[in-house]
């Protein structure tokens, strides 16, 4: 399990006279460095200085095709209430589905997305460079990077 500190992850977001402000302090990723088809459990530890009634978090890989891109939709958390303060949201996917995806495509860098929104307001995302690699026996490994360097 790789945990990262992200300490300099943080966005504002104005609602009404408040100013909401998110600061991401740690992301966990397991297993990492695996085969493509593993699975993925993500870990997100946030600070916000304010409420946020109606959160909730959408993970997405984002495929960069030529020309378009290409999203998968990998969850989308209930609906549900952060305090004040700090909160974590996981997620525990069993597999992600590249149907669709030619493997010749899955060779460039990805992003793995989390955002956050409160109701239909987007808060914070988090991107996630992703790194997908054909190993000599020819089978394809992931490697997700720390989006501070």
């Amino acid at each position: 399990e790789h945990l990262k500190q992200l300490t300099d992850i943080s966005a504002s977001s104005s609602q009404g006279t408040m100013v909401q402000e998110i600061t991401v302090q740690s992301i966990s990723i397991s297993p990492n460095n695996c085969p493509i088809d593993d699975p993925l459990n993500l870990s997100i530890q946030f600070l916000s200085n304010e409420l946020i009634k109606a959160g909730r978090w959408e993970l997405k890989y984002m495929v960069d095709m030529t020309g378009k891109r290409h999203v998968i939709e990998l969850a989308k958390s209930d609906t549900t209430s952060y305090p004040k303060g700090v909160s974590t949201s996981s997620f525990s996917i069993p597999k992600i589905d590249f149907a669709g995806v030619k493997k010749s495509l899955l060779l460039n860098t990805g992003l793995l997305l989390a955002v956050l929104y409160d109701g239909s307001e987007e808060i914070i995302q988090v991107s996630m460079v992703t790194q997908i690699t054909k190993k000599p026996d020819g089978t394809l490994s992931r490697a997700i990077f720390d989006p501070l360097q």
